[in-house]
């Protein structure tokens, strides 16, 4: 139990963070240097990122769902909760 509470808290941790990056939410729609700081981040995993609002809004909710999905299943205690969230969605 206590490794679960430590990887969540890392987890917590790590999401703050990367959410410093792109607060305020959606400012990243309206700034271009704030699209272009965090597409510098985003090229670090995959150089196939472009800095077009489009692009960007869609990387942030993916990470932000598949945040919130880990976070579930950790705070959980176990993968099952995940597996039925994951077939829910």
């Amino acid at each position: 139990m206590e490794h679960s509470t430590e990887v969540a808290e890392n987890l917590r941790s790590a999401w703050s963070d990367v959410w410093n990056i792109f607060e305020p939410d959606n400012s990243w729609k309206y700034d271009k240097s704030k699209r272009a700081l965090i597409k510098q981040k985003l090229v670090y995993f995959s150089q196939e990122h472009c800095k077009s609002v489009e692009h960007i809004d869609k990387v942030i909710k993916a990470l932000t769902r598949g945040v919130s999905l880990t976070q579930a299943a950790v705070d959980r205690n176990g993968i099952m909760y995940l597996i039925i969230v994951l077939d829910w969605i």
